[in-house]
């Protein structure tokens, strides 16, 4: 590459000035890296012209979500729904529920805020559940077979 304003040879140059006269380098202009391309897919084609490929996008792509993400999110809303029902019975299935499906996402290499907020969520559920169930199945009981006697 010359230098536009005194001719010298600039290509072994380091440096965005020539070292004679101070102009500003020109950027460089090198051979066109598609013109083999695009005439090798206009010889393949018969006539017909196929643009290269976009470049790669520095963000990175689409990336999949987790196969395990939606039994980590079945597990938070299991075990949501296990403290808002924490009657005798309901509260306690949920929960285990819950659980099973939290551990699942675990074992699957799933381990995140929402795995650990179900198995969280439902081992609280699970707890009230049984509890509630300890407690109020006795009082179920007594009162069918108080009213069954009368």
């Amino acid at each position: 590459m010359l230098c536009n304003g005194c001719g010298h040879n600039l290509t072994n140059e380091m440096g965005a000035n020539c070292p004679n006269c101070g102009t500003i380098k020109p950027l460089q202009q090198g051979p066109d890296v598609n013109q083999g391309y695009q005439q090798q897919n206009i010889n393949q084609n018969q006539g017909y012209y196929n643009p290269p490929q976009p470049p790669y996008s520095p963000y990175g792509g689409y990336q999949a979500p987790h196969p395990a993400k939606g039994k980590a999110s079945a597990s938070l809303a299991l075990g949501i729904c296990s403290l808002v029902f924490a009657g005798p019975f309901l509260g306690l299935i949920l929960g285990i529920i819950g659980l099973v499906m939290a551990s699942m996402a675990r074992r699957e290499g799933f381990i995140g805020g929402i795995q650990t907020g179900g198995f969280v969520c439902s081992l609280i559920g699970t707890i009230l559940g049984g509890i509630m169930t300890v407690v109020c199945a006795p009082l179920l009981c007594a009162g069918t077979l108080w009213s069954w006697m009368w």
